[in-house]
């Protein structure tokens, strides 16, 4: 690891799932997952927070999901719902604040099995 590496590595503070399955199985693709999957890593660029923030592109496996499903982590916080609308609500509440959106979470528990591509 370079010495830019681990600069980049203390910084980041989220990494950030969003659901881009284009099968029936949970219907994010259909929900605008990949453009809201566009919005947020766009949003993090014209605010400098890319290296605070990671966007990474995952299979949620959640069925019956509103979609699209987002996943917080180190947090382990599940959305489904989150609409390109409120994107920087998002990122200044949950990104920058360490602040939820209640009414965007997930109900229930995650089904395990979830996985990033």
């Amino acid at each position: 690891m370079t010495e830019a590496d681990d600069k980049i590595l203390k910084k980041l503070r989220y990494h950030i799932f969003v659901c881009a399955d284009a099968g029936d199985f949970c219907g994010c693709e259909a929900q605008g997952s990949g453009e809201l999957l566009g919005a947020l890593r766009a949003g993090l660029v014209r605010r400098r927070l890319s290296a605070y923030a990671k966007v990474t592109v995952m299979n949620c496996n959640q069925p019956g999901a509103k979609g699209p499903v987002v996943v917080v982590n180190p947090d382990g916080i599940w959305y489904d719902g989150l609409s390109l609308d409120r994107v920087d609500e998002f990122i200044d509440r949950q990104v920058l604040g360490g602040e939820s959106l209640p009414d965007l979470l997930m109900a229930g528990e995650p089904r395990a099995g979830a996985y990033a591509r």
